[in-house]
């Protein structure tokens, strides 16, 4: 038995939100651009929703989704072909995900979660001798983060999470 009682409906329920962040892109171009690659820091920001269920009083897991409002950079590439630079750039738009994030509370406000989700993206590439092109992309996600309750229905989180995604289809 914890030796807090949390605060009833912290973390459960419906919740409703908006995310900023920075995200660190990076593409392998291997098997098409002599094995280069590129990688790049930029913002994001999206909307999610989600639905916390009290398991108990302690664990709460949530289910819900993410949408980036933004499209993020890839970075750019350099090439030659018959003599002449090629460029190629990259960015990742469309960026949505589903989750599940099974959490414990580990003070009243506070909450430890992990988070584990499947992600999918369009990915628009520019190369100036070949012109550009749009590409399916679809992956896991993994993750941690720390969320804490300043009201029942204001909640501020900090999280982390890894992002792979398949080649193009």
């Amino acid at each position: 038995t914890p030796g807090f009682a949390a605060e009833p409906g912290t973390f459960a329920g419906f919740t409703l939100g908006a995310s900023a962040g920075v995200s660190h892109n990076s593409i392998d171009y291997s098997g098409y651009i002599d094995g280069k690659s590129s990688s790049k820091n930029d913002f994001i920001g999206g909307v999610n929703a989600a639905y916390g269920f009290a398991l108990s009083e302690s664990f709460v897991l949530a289910v819900g989704g993410t949408y980036a409002l933004n499209s993020t950079q890839f970075g750019e590439v350099t090439y030659q072909e018959n003599g002449q630079a090629v460029d190629v750039n990259g960015k990742l738009k469309n960026h949505w995900s589903v989750f599940i994030a099974p959490g414990i509370r580990f003070a009243p406000q506070w909450l430890g979660y992990a988070k584990l989700a499947y992600h999918h993206a369009k990915s628009d590439y520019t190369d100036t001798l070949m012109g550009s092109s749009t590409s399916s992309h679809h992956g896991t996600g993994y993750g941690a983060g720390v969320a804490y309750a300043v009201t029942r229905n204001i909640e501020v989180n900090a999280e982390i999470q890894h992002v792979r995604f398949s080649s193009a289809s």
